[in-house]
């Protein structure tokens, strides 16, 4: 009913209970009409049973029709196999039946549910309760032949049986079994058993192929439940169980299975692939034959929302928290996104959406904002200041400009014309795909507005951008013609506004929430009220959501969870142990006694953070700074009362100090044009160390006297990335992470230097730390927690290198995303709560025939 209704908490005052409240959408409340829809679902209201949601009441007010429903305390199925992936056999067993036993019932007073799927399938205190029963049915009957014009879809193609999919007149109960039999499938398998790009993918696959059986993806399953499934998934109605009831004896005996007329055609093998091969073939060209003849009716076309993952395999990994960009080429066949492989590089990795394979893209360790030519041939990035590009196909990169900072986003014409936003100045430039000198597009104003994300419009001539003004972190959309720089703004708080063949403008809202609002190409505005299409997409600063969308209307975003990240103690033998939950984690830090942890969370908004502190023995935490655009990096004083860290968003990022017991208010120690982050204590508390990117450069260490009006000194400035600067705790020595080998190392020189450098890291290191005696220095080498044995005299001399562990937790770009305890045997790190993914939506045509 996503489709059909909007859904409202409310109060039942009369007998002093919460219901849920669903509204039928306007235009469907305008065709159906109150009488005939309140006649037919009398139906639906008379379904009494302990796992059938009931209907409270029904009626219409100001012209819309309206439900009420109980209000359940729990959570969908949905949900449930999000988080566990795979049910228990005997949880997936009793489920299957008591939803089995609703439907049964339901089916005996001539009701079928038609959309079985684990959206509708509640969970209260354990047990199932069937949602939506007979409502889709009750819309259908009450609205004929008029609803092509609703936009509703009975159906969801991973749970619709053969003859839903080919859009027969006459559904029976045994399309209910086919549903039941494919939910039950992904509860003990993780997938449904037919999983595809496209709704046409997935309906070939229904129609033609047979499901994998669940035993070769899941030993445990029992081979009579195997069985079972399989013949609720028959293909033919008369093939499968003939009830659900029959269906949940058979998954709880073993005995039913074997004596049933289709047990030994469940289990036959899979068509042969070049069969398949042909059988699919000739399933989309049926299938695409239906659209042709619909297509020539005047039948109204409606979409509905399928969604598949892109999650992490044995090759690399998806980063919580650091920048996160992804793209999609312009037709929506390709994803591209940064990955972190398993030594630790960053990297682009691609994917052909329907393909099972994640490739990287060799060449492109450090590639940043990634977006697709025209084309889709070609993918262009950001290497620290160099805008590059390289084929899909394979090859090695091409540099096509040198630019001020780095690019923070771009898009790509028809033309051959790239349009992308710098970093320094944070405004617009073009230059030929080809390479040349980038051109200014677009001027900040006295306010500090920045532009970014641009995006072209289909005329390959005018671009969309995001306008953030840095003192308000206000945003609005910014459209600018190339031929005239004509620049107008709208009252439109679009970050990343991507305009979709269907007419819309997608955009995300600043709580994460995407929406779809019509845009008119002409008057270059919008003109209608906006949808919500999806929500808790993440962020990393609030002006760069992990969010992309094809002009063919495939969207790509990386979900924020809502249960927050996990601080988390490790011991050298790599035994964990939970300190807090808490939103979006990020660069935790030991107090020098231990005893208290700083560290930036997820602030109110999207995409910012602030800097807390929690105190061990207390269990309660200490905000320092509130409702800033995105605190970072915190680090103490060596006395413990003072917290230095970054701070910034949209505009530049600049050093703050402040009262660790939030007693005063955060100072800004240092303003200087380029951007500035990982901030440390020198050991007298009198000066601070950081890493700086500035225009035309890379991260420098550099240090800031906090006793002589803000003066500032390199320590390590090269063209090489030197960043994560770590002082010994004598003072003396700088440790740091750079590039200039080819890839990360580890690098340890005299401080303040000058002075010898020695190499500590062998294969690659980042994210150096020292261990509170001085004699190792620790460092993540890939996913492993490395301790380097080291000696200081005339210089730093490694005397071997240790794995303490696979430390396969929340890595840091550039900087420090973990910490050692002052014990030296203890180490702070951030655990996700769940494994990271990608989500590809595609909003499938669905003709409605009269």
């Amino acid at each position: 009913m996503g489709g059909m209704a909007t859904v409202y908490l409310a109060q039942d005052i009369r007998h002093g209970r919460q219901v849920a409240i669903k509204v039928l959408h306007p235009e469907l409340s305008a065709v159906l009409g109150a009488e005939r829809f309140l006649s037919e679902i009398k139906t639906t209201a008379a379904l009494q049973h302990p796992h059938i949601l009931p209907l409270f009441d029904s009626g219409v007010a100001d012209g819309l029709l309206f439900y009420v429903m109980p209000l359940i305390d729990g959570e969908t199925l949905r949900a449930r196999i999000s988080r566990e992936k795979q049910l228990p056999i005997g949880d997936a067993v009793r489920l299957a039946g008591e939803v089995a036993g609703a439907l049964d019932y339901a089916h005996r007073h001539g009701v079928i549910h038609r959309d079985i799927k684990p959206e509708n399938i509640l969970l209260h205190d354990g047990r199932a309760l069937v949602a939506d029963f007979g409502i889709a049915l009750a819309v259908q009957s009450a609205g004929g032949q008029r609803m092509t014009q609703t936009g509703l879809s009975l159906g969801t193609p991973q749970y619709m049986s053969p003859e839903q999919a080919l859009g027969e007149r006459e559904i029976t109960a045994r399309s209910d079994v086919y549903a039941l039999g494919a939910v039950t499938y992904e509860m003990v398998t993780g997938d449904p058993p037919f999983t595809g790009s496209t709704n046409q993918a997935i309906l070939a696959k229904v129609m033609t192929e047979r499901p994998v059986p669940p035993r070769s993806v899941r030993d445990t399953v029992p081979p009579h439940m195997e069985t079972a499934i399989l013949i609720a998934l028959a293909k033919l109605p008369a093939d499968r169980w003939g009830t659900t009831k029959e269906f949940a004896d058979a998954l709880a005996n073993p005995g039913l299975t074997a004596s049933h007329p289709a047990a030994q055609s469940a289990r036959a093998p899979v068509f042969p692939s070049s069969r398949r091969s042909i059988l699919v073939g000739l399933a989309m060209l049926l299938i695409g034959a239906a659209a042709g003849w619909l297509l020539r009716r005047p039948a109204v076309f409606t979409t509905f929302p399928v969604e598949f993952y892109v999650e992490p395999d044995s090759t690399y990994s998806m980063e919580l928290g650091t920048f996160i960009p992804l793209a999609l080429s312009r037709d929506g066949r390709r994803l591209a996104f940064v990955g972190r492989t398993k030594q630790g590089a960053m990297q682009l990795f691609e994917r052909t959406l329907g393909a099972r394979d994640t490739r990287p893209l060799e060449g492109t360790t450090g590639a940043d904002h990634p977006f697709y030519s025209f084309d889709g041939e070609w993918i262009a990035y950001d290497d620290g200041g160099l805008l590059k590009k390289v084929r899909v196909a394979g090859g090695a990169p091409v540099t096509i400009a040198r630019i001020k900072g780095n690019s923070t986003g771009g898009t790509w014409g028809p033309d051959g014309t790239i349009v992308f936003s710098s970093a320094v100045p944070r405004v617009l430039f073009r230059v030929p795909a080809d390479g040349g000198t980038p051109e200014q597009l677009t001027t900040s104003d006295s306010a500090g507005e920045n532009h970014v994300r641009p995006s072209l419009l289909p005329d390959g001539k005018t671009v969309l951008f995001t306008s953030v003004k840095s003192a308000t972190s206000t945003s609005r959309l910014g459209v600018l013609s190339l031929d005239t720089k004509k620049l107008k703004f709208l009252n439109v708080p679009a970050l990343i506004p991507k305009y979709v063949a269907s007419g819309e403008l997608l955009y995300v809202l600043d709580d994460g929430t995407l929406v779809g609002q019509p845009f008119d190409l002409r008057k270059l505005d919008v003109t209608g009220p906006a949808r919500r299409v999806a929500e808790a997409i993440m962020s990393f600063v609030r002006v760069a959501p992990a969010f992309d969308a094809s002009y063919t209307g495939v969207i790509a975003y990386r979900p924020r969870s809502g249960a927050g990240t996990a601080l988390v103690s490790v011991d050298r033998n790599g035994k964990e142990q939970a300190l807090l939950s808490e939103p979006d984690v990020w660069s935790p830090r030991y107090s020098p006694s231990g005893d208290r942890v700083a560290y930036a969370r997820a602030g109110t908004t999207s995409g910012s953070r602030d800097i807390w502190v929690y105190s061990i023995p207390q269990a309660s935490a200490t905000r320092i700074t509130h409702d800033s655009a995105n605190a970072v990096d915190p680090s103490w004083s060596p006395d413990g009362k003072r917290l230095v860290f970054s701070q910034g968003g949209s505009g530049v990022v600049d050093l703050f100090v402040a009262a660790a017991d939030a007693s005063e208010s955060p100072a800004r120690i240092i303003e200087r044009p380029g951007d500035q982050y990982q901030p440390s204590f020198a050991r007298d508390g009198r000066s601070v160390l950081f890493t700086e990117v500035t225009a035309g450069s890379r991260g420098n260490i550099l240090r800031v006297s906090l006793d002589s009006a803000g003066a500032v000194l390199p320590v390590v400035a090269t063209a090489y990335d030197e960043s994560a600067p770590a002082l010994s705790p004598d003072g003396r020595w700088l440790a740091y992470h750079s590039d200039e080998s080819g890839q990360y190392e580890i690098y340890v020189r005299a401080y303040p230097g000058p002075g010898p450098k020695a190499v500590i890291s062998s294969g690659g290191g980042r994210e150096p730390v020292w261990s509170p005696g001085g004699r190792e220095i620790f460092y993540r080498a890939g996913t492993k927690l490395m301790a380097a044995a080291v000696e200081a005299g005339a210089t730093v001399t490694v005397h071997g290198r240790t794995e303490l562990f696979d430390a396969g937790y929340v890595a840091g770009r550039n900087n420090r995303n973990f910490d050692v305890h002052p014990d030296g045997n203890h180490f702070l790190f951030i655990r996700t709560p769940t494994q990271q993914r990608i989500v590809v939506r595609l909003d499938v045509l669905d003709p409605v025939r009269h």
